[in-house]
Parts: structure tokens; sequence; C-alpha cells
């Protein structure tokens, strides 16, 4: 069985991903060089997830100096350990669809880039860390994957929690805009199958289906056997938001064989739901 060393093991993603592969959670301050060097050289590993980000866009605005040390210093540190100490591993390295500029459409991995927030900010010097880093390397451009045991402060799960809390006139930004959202158990498969076919290069990570957030929230609704008004609150509306965004994972399909599985918001909401 493969070693396989996994930062940010305790977070959404990266403890399913344990579970999936055996993994070895990364344990320490990310920040913590001796720390980092201690874990990398403590065995010989096959390969390393590093999944330790803050990821949450409205935490990266409030304080962005945070979200720099952690999502790229410590990517840094984590480079400089794996040249010295696990120079063969792969390094499997999330990144965002939101590095992308902001355009209507399907996104491929040659669309422009142009990172509109800190938070994509950090994950494009960070993919250029990685790309310039001597390793053997697969970034990973994330598009939206969620779950109903993500956090709130996502869309999706906001919109579940709330609608179990009893709220009937639920306040929402706009719906009627389409994005491309998966769900965890398809993302899980993404790096499993990463980790066992071994591509080098950048691949979007994505359901290839946008969905519209109005039927996504009305499909909730049915699911949990409420009946809820969803109140658009202007305050919530974003100015200048495309009406589409999706992303094209062509790429990651043809070097792995790997395929989401979320063709429509009927089958997000009825994996979004399952445990």
């Amino acid at each position: 069985m493969a070693a396989v060393l996994v930062t940010g093991a305790q977070g959404f993603v990266g403890s399913r991903l344990l579970g999936a592969i055996g993994g070895v959670p990364f344990e320490g301050d990310l920040l913590d060089a001796a720390a980092v060097e201690r874990a990398l050289s403590s065995r010989a590993w096959d390969a390393v997830v590093h999944l330790a980000a803050i990821s949450h866009v409205p935490t990266c605005e409030k304080d962005p100096q945070q979200a720099f040390r952690v999502n790229l210093a410590g990517t840094a540190l984590l480079l400089e350990a794996m040249r010295r100490q696990a120079p063969d591993a792969r390094l499997v390295f999330p990144s965002s669809a939101q590095v992308y500029a902001r355009a209507d459409g399907f996104l491929d991995e040659e669309s422009a880039i142009a990172p509109q927030n800190v938070y994509a900010q950090t994950k494009w010097q960070a993919e250029l860390l990685v790309r310039d880093s001597g390793l053997r390397a697969t970034v990973l451009r994330l598009f939206n994957h969620t779950h109903k045991s993500q956090s709130p402060d996502f869309f999706v799960p906001h919109l579940y929690r709330t609608l179990l809390q009893g709220v009937r006139e639920v306040p929402v930004g706009n719906l009627e805009i389409s994005r491309d959202i998966g769900v965890v158990q398809d993302l899980i498969a993404a790096f499993v199958a990463v980790l066992e076919r071994a591509p080098d290069g950048v691949f979007n990570v994505c359901s290839g289906a946008p969905k519209r957030l109005s039927r996504v929230a009305a499909e909730l609704a049915r699911r949990l056997g409420v009946e809820a008004r969803f109140v658009v609150d202007p305050a919530r509306v974003r100015a200048g938001e495309p009406a589409l965004i999706a992303g094209s994972h062509r790429r990651l399909t043809e070097a792995t064989g790997w395929k989401p599985d979320c063709p429509d918001e009927a089958r997000l909401v009825e994996r979004f739901l399952a445990d």
C-alpha cells in the first residue's frame, strides 16, 4: 500500500480522504519548519496531499496576512522540506477554480488566469511555487464540491441547516445564476484516481454540469419535506456576477478515467444528503 502523507487531514475533505486511501495525517503546525521536516523524514513517502489551507473566502479577506502565511508560506515550507526529505514523492496540490478570470461559460485549464480575491491570489501564487519546485506534482483546480457535513459557511449546507432549523423565509442572494457544484464523494474519487495514475500537470476537478441555484434550493426543500420561500436580500447579491460558471473535466478524465456523477440539481441534492 502506498504511503501517503495528508496535511489538513482534520478538514471536510481530508478526513474523508484518509479513510479512502489509508493515509497518514500530518500532525503539527505547517508553519513549523522543524515539524514538517520531521514528518517528511519519518518514512519513505510515495505521495503528499497538501490539503491544509484557509479556504473560506471571507475569512481570507478579513485577515489577508494570515491567509498568505498559511496558504502560501506554509506551502513554501512544505516544498522545501519535500525537496530535502522526499524528493521522489508525488505532491498533490489542491488549487481553486477561483484563480480563473471572471467570465461566463465553461472553463478549461487554458482559460485566462486572474484571481479575484485574496484566497484565489494565495492559491495562484502557491501554484507557481509548485510549478517551479522541481517535484513531481499534480495541481487540481477544484470547483465547488459539497455535502451535508460541510461547514454552513458554504451555500448548500447553509441552506440545508437553515431549512432544518425551521426558517420558512430564507434570505438569499441571486439564485438565478448557475454554478458548477459537485459532491465531495466525487472529489475524493478524483484524489484517489490521481494517486493511482500519477499524472503530472494541472487539472480541473468539477462536475462539468452547471446547476441553477434556485433549482438547487427548491429541490433541497422538497427533499426535506418543507415549504419555504427564498427571499432575495440585496445585501447578499454580488454585483457583476457571471450568469454561468462551469468547468471542463475532460483533461482529468482522459488522464485517469475519473468521471463525476452529478449531472443535475436532483442528483446533486440526492448525493448531498447521502451518508
